[in-house]
């Protein structure tokens, strides 16, 4: 097995455990399945890997808390619904007026959080790259982000690339639902934007110049490197 790609991954699936983010768990579960799904071929080293994993995945499920503990994380019923009050900001940005001007351009880049009716708070930051962006630039704004989004999606579909480009931009993607940072001033909006111009097939394959055929034959022909004066003849001498 490769054992340097499978400790530093061990390594990273260990420190995003401990973060208890539940949704970039669930992304990136969902990546690792799109992974084995595009991948063109499969090592045997990770098929193998796979398999150990079902009974020791069988085993935490039925005999520790684990699980139970990250997705419940000490929250009522209620608190689990709003998504540890997510929705209570994402509720007033999707109740805005549809023939207000924040509906259609938002409110700006600057803006992060928003003022909620609440009794434990009275702003609420948005939790959400994809609310964040229909607050800042409005349903405009978000149209022309999810159209982007689209095509990116659609030119990692490419079979050169989708064995990593899909898992990738699934992770990303899923991650900004719950969390911000997918289209703000952060690693993973350069992460997006470097992804969405390695795809494209313009910058892929770029345009070969075309060299007419009798121009190409002469630079591979010898006379290229003969000289391009006449040769000296002695003078009085007959050529």
């Amino acid at each position: 097995m490769r054992w340097w790609i499978i400790a530093p991954a061990a390594v990273l699936g260990t420190i995003l455990w401990a973060t208890q983010s539940r949704t970039a768990l669930v992304a990136l579960a969902l990546a690792v399945v799109l992974a084995f799904i595009v991948a063109p071929r499969v090592h045997w080293s990770a098929i193998v890997l796979v398999l150990a994993a079902v009974p020791v995945g069988y085993a935490v499920l039925a005999f520790t808390s684990l699980v139970e503990d990250l997705l419940v994380r000490d929250q009522t019923a209620a608190e689990i619904a709003s998504l540890s009050a997510r929705t209570d900001a994402w509720k007033v940005v999707l109740e805005w007026a549809p023939a207000s001007w924040e509906r259609w351009i938002g409110l700006g880049l600057s803006v992060k959080q928003i003022d909620v009716d609440l009794p434990f708070r009275e702003v609420q930051v948005f939790d959400s790259s994809w609310v964040s962006l229909l607050a800042q630039a409005g349903l405009i704004g978000t149209a022309v982000v999810v159209c982007w989004m689209l095509l990116t999606v659609r030119d990692a579909a490419d079979r050169e690339v989708r064995s990593l480009a899909i898992p990738l931009l699934t992770l990303l993607l899923v991650r900004g639902l719950t969390e911000n940072g997918l289209l703000d001033a952060s690693a993973a909006f350069l992460v997006v934007f470097c992804l969405a111009i390695g795809v494209d097939p313009a910058s892929r394959r770029g345009p070969v110049p075309s060299t007419p055929p009798r121009e190409a034959a002469y630079l591979r022909s010898p006379e290229r490197f003969a000289p391009h004066h006449p040769p000296l003849i002695p003078q009085g001498a007959t050529p």
